[in-house]
């Protein structure tokens, strides 16, 4: 198929003939695929945002207006969807690095490098369970550092003590929700084992 059967292809496709569609993906898989590649950041993730460009405008082909620019339409379609992953992104790597100190003790212990969605949710669950156990004034710590995003000086100053407790009492807090993050995990790849 070429640009100049495009609108009969097109129409097709709205009376429901689905069998259209595929030259119609195959005529700007490249150019969509071009475009989202030179806007978006992480490689591993242009094959899965072209297939939704061309999932979504099959999805919305009744609403395209006949006679107009199909390809600008397409790419109006993919900016959206590459501004949607790029916030996604953003958004995830903001959780990792709010408590990447326990999120990733495990892996890091575990000599592992990367951290993908299932671990990272099941790591979170894991430092929620552990942070129910630490006492009042870790929790106090942890809120202050994390949420409130003081230095440690102003968390020295608050609890009335030393920058070398306030170090010493982070740095225990760290292995001991590391050792329960751990822990967790390991109870937890035994069950799935034995289930």
């Amino acid at each position: 198929m070429d640009m100049e059967h495009l609108s009969e292809y097109i129409k097709e496709v709205k009376r429901g003939r689905k069998e259209h569609y595929l030259p119609i993906v195959e005529l700007f898989e490249p150019r969509i695929r071009a475009f989202v590649a030179s806007r978006c950041y992480d490689r591993n993730m242009i094959d899965e945002l072209v297939q939704d460009v061309f999932i979504f405008a099959y999805q919305k082909i009744s609403e395209y207006e006949d006679d107009t620019n199909f390809q600008g339409w397409l790419y109006a379609i993919a900016r959206v969807k590459v501004l949607d992953e790029l916030k996604r992104k953003a958004q995830k790597a903001q959780a990792h690095n709010k408590y990447a100190d326990y999120i990733l003790a495990d892996h890091a212990l575990a000599g592992m490098q990367t951290v993908d969605d299932m671990d990272f949710e099941r790591n979170s669950k894991a430092l929620a369970l552990c942070l129910e156990k630490v006492s009042d004034v870790a929790r106090e710590f942890i809120d202050m550092k994390y949420k409130k995003n003081m230095n440690l000086n102003e968390i020295c100053s608050f609890f009335n003590r030393s920058e070398t407790w306030a170090k010493s009492f982070f740095f225990r807090l760290k292995l001991s929700l590391r050792k329960c993050i751990q822990e967790r995990i390991t109870g937890e790849t035994a069950y799935n084992e034995t289930t």
